[in-house]
């Protein structure tokens, strides 16, 4: 079985030991490992004490194969020994079993054991706890939950190893809801919780959509072991809580330490750039990822630079992306977004070439809307002959026919007003060359007639 990536086993070696003997988990303060009882007691013959005392020294060597060798010859006299002698002979069996990891063997001897109900106390205590482990090792949740709740009702003050077992157990078992408070004291009990600790309180909150919960638990896993997955992990929390400026400030920190390397991250990153109406801060992060190579030169994303310029009300630095972004496209459309932006600032020549070649590209949404923009770019400039023509070719398309018919009539108006007032110039022009030529020929008759007066008085 896998445990966040790690065999139960490495875990539970990582938390408490498995071997000879088991652990203790009676108290923090408590945490050198028992040793097997040596001391010779009265319901313990010496036949068997020795035996007992043999193996016990062998297992402290490291040697379980010579202790079970010494324990199988007190098996083979089983009958003869007394019930004392039974149970710490299981119990020893236990752990030789233990120490080779034959988990299956060592529970059934420590079951054989606890059965018997002779041992002190103490024993009988720590002998349960050591089973419950052995059944959690085995992936017999049910037996080790079993165990472990018999041990917490007896143990005092269980130490933090005992809780993330217990919450493990609860886990493995598909029980959250009950490994939650076993999780959080494992974690608050430990002076320094380890990472598999926090991993799985953290998975906890998560399927139980704690999200508030799981943040708390991850920044205490950033604040000890500052791994991406983790900043990825908390953004994500905030994400799922709504909770976009945190979403954010989250990212913005794992940018910073260089932990945001795909292009689905740094995505992300735009993207709550701009939940957070910080359009600005996008653009300057698409470009930086552009120039890093985390971004691609591709249409889509100078797209995305262009739109993003554009939210940010920045038109002019919106322009140059928008037209590369429209060439490496394999339709006109985003000609057509770069001919509206152009309009907007009222750049009636841009606007005309990037609509043309909007047309020429062609595979357009909606192409009599194109006409239409040409033709009102070319009647802002009075050049009524290529703004008919364009209206003209708007009208054969339903969604622009409306609008460009009314635009004809407005250019018919247009023109027919230019002619009547070209017809009041030209009249007035000829009236006024008439008043003129009337005064001279007055002047010329005025002058004929004193020369003759001047004639007569001679």
């Amino acid at each position: 079985m896998k445990f966040f990536g790690r065999s139960l086993v490495a875990v539970l070696a990582a938390g408490t030991m498995l071997g000879v003997p088991l652990a203790s988990a009676k108290d923090d303060k408590r945490r050198d490992k028992p040793k097997p009882q040596t001391r010779r007691i009265e319901s313990t013959g010496k036949w068997a004490f020795k035996r007992l005392e043999r193996a016990q020294k062998a297992l402290g060597e490291g040697q379980p194969a010579q202790a079970l060798t010494s324990l199988n010859e007190m098996k083979g006299r089983l009958e003869k020994l007394s019930e004392h002698e039974k149970a710490m002979m299981w119990q020893t069996f236990a752990y030789a079993y233990s120490s080779q990891e034959r988990y299956a063997q060592a529970s059934a001897a420590f079951e054989k054991c606890l059965a018997l109900n002779v041992l002190p106390e103490q024993s009988v205590i720590n002998a349960r706890y050591n089973l419950a482990q052995l059944y959690l090792v085995q992936e017999n949740y049910k037996k080790a939950i079993e165990n472990f709740e018999i041990w917490f009702r007896a143990a005092e003050n269980p130490n933090a190893d005992a809780h993330y077992m217990m919450a493990a157990a609860y886990s493995q078992a598909n029980r959250p809801r009950d490994a939650v408070p076993h999780a959080k004291k494992a974690v608050a009990k430990a002076a320094s919780p380890k990472e598999s600790w926090l991993q799985l309180l953290l998975s906890l909150h998560f399927q139980l959509n704690q999200y508030r919960d799981g943040a708390g638990v991850l920044k205490k896993l950033i604040a000890r072991f500052p791994k991406k997955t983790y900043w990825m992990q908390l953004g994500a929390a905030y994400t799922e809580l709504d909770d976009k400026k945190n979403a954010l400030g989250t990212m913005e920190l794992a940018e910073r330490q260089g932990f945001l390397q795909s292009e689905n991250e740094i995505r992300n990153l735009i993207q709550l750039y701009l939940y957070n109406d910080i359009p600005f801060q996008a653009a300057q992060t698409i470009e930086r990822a552009m120039k890093d190579g985390r971004l691609k030169r591709t249409s889509k994303n100078y797209e995305l630079l262009a739109n993003t310029w554009l939210h940010a009300r920045e038109r002019e630095k919106a322009i140059g992306p928008l037209e590369r972004a429209a060439e490496m496209s394999s339709n006109g459309n985003l000609y057509v977004r770069l001919g509206q932006v152009h309009v907007a600032e009222e750049r009636w020549g841009p606007a005309r070439a990037a609509l043309s070649k909007a047309l020429e590209k062609g595979d357009l949404k909606d192409p009599g809307n194109v006409h239409l923009m040409i033709g009102i770019s070319n009647a802002s400039e009075s050049r009524w002959k290529q703004a008919k023509s364009a209206f003209s070719a708007a009208q054969k398309y339903n969604k622009s026919a409306k609008s460009a018919g009314q635009w004809i009539s407005h250019i018919d108006e247009e023109l027919t007003l230019d002619e009547y007032e070209q017809q009041l110039k030209e009249a007035a022009e000829r009236k006024a060359n008439g008043e003129a030529a009337d005064e001279g020929d007055n002047q010329e008759a005025a002058a004929a007639d004193g020369g003759g007066a001047a004639a007569d008085a001679s």
